[in-house]
């Protein structure tokens, strides 16, 4: 409803009317009464019903014609007003957005019931309330990385990881180290591999993802000291932890790395230790699993005051 007013109160108030959820058919015959109320007597006024969220968009739906008309008038006090503030948005986005939105474009709210009736404007004594939407917004952006947290604890609680289902199982993968110990190539194995799940399921896997199903197999077996910082790290920024610093400036120790290379001039695998121990087992567990292919290079290196000695070499 666009109301005209004359006089000490000199300005456009367009007026809506919006239901928290359409789907539900609330009356709101009430709160169009309550706008046209605000009418003084004499007044030409129209009244309209605001286009769904999921029509426009949040924001469009509900303020277009105050702001067509702050445009063609810029000149002129526009009064945006609504019945109540839960009639802004259906939830705490929807709201703030729209306080932004009013906040960029000069427009005044005013809202007629509900616990804060009055008129505000953004530009003068009711810019606090807009800071308030603002404090909300932020308190909202906040919560949410901790809240995608904890669902997604809970959720691997219970058996449920995300992402997409892998193109490679674990069985499907314990299949091809099998048969690779068998002799077979890669080439040899894929059309004998079925994809269970994904997009892809009841079809052959390819041969790359095969091979990249290998490599971050020996990704996870090189770097276990690295995974369980990982969880440690993670474990204290749920408890609100800061982790310990890792300094740099410690004299760099003998390290030795293992290099995994399927084919020459091909992406590699690396393993970086600090003690030769897991240095050599993961050494001969890739021996035993990927050696029986000449394509595949594995060397593992000492690195002592920034230079490499090759210890062993395929």
């Amino acid at each position: 409803m666009t109301i005209t007013r004359t006089g000490a109160e000199a300005g456009v108030r367009d007026g809506t009317t919006r239901a928290p959820c359409s789907a539900l058919g609330q009356d709101d015959d009430s709160q169009l009464d309550a706008l046209r109320a605000t009418a003084s007597r004499g007044t030409r006024s129209s009244a309209r019903r605001s286009a769904p969220a999921s029509a426009e968009g949040p924001v469009r739906g509900v303020a277009r014609t105050a702001w067509e008309v702050k445009a063609h008038a810029p000149h002129c006090r526009v009064i945006f007003t609504v019945y109540e503030m839960k009639r802004l948005g259906r939830d705490a986005a929807e709201l703030t957005v729209l306080a932004d939105h009013l906040t960029a474009h000069g427009l005044v709210l005013e809202m007629l019931a509900g616990p804060l009736p009055g008129i505000y404007d953004p530009t003068g004594p009711g810019k606090l309330l807009f800071a308030f939407f603002a404090a909300m917004a932020e308190t909202e952006r906040e919560n949410i990385p901790e809240s995608t947290l904890e669902g997604l604890d809970t959720a691997a609680r219970k058996g449920k990881h995300g992402g997409r289902p892998p193109v490679i199982t674990a069985d499907m993968l314990h299949t091809v180290f099998r048969c690779r110990a068998g002799g077979e190539s890669v080439e040899q194995i894929q059309p004998d591999l079925i994809t269970p799940t994904s997009k892809r399921k009841g079809q052959n896997s390819s041969v790359a993802s095969i091979y990249r199903a290998l490599a971050e197999h020996a990704k996870r077996e090189a770097y276990p000291e690295a995974v369980e910082a990982a969880h440690a790290d993670f474990a204290a920024l749920k408890a609100r932890d800061v982790p310990a610093p890792r300094t740099a400036d410690q004299p760099e120790p003998t390290r030795y790395l293992a290099v995994l290379r399927f084919e020459e001039g091909g992406p590699a695998v690396t393993g970086e230790w600090t003690d030769d121990a897991p240095a050599l087992r993961t050494y001969r567990g890739w021996v035993g699993l990927y050696g029986s292919q000449d394509s595949v290079v594995i060397r593992l290196i000492e690195v002592s005051d920034g230079r490499e000695h090759v210890l062993r070499g395929r």
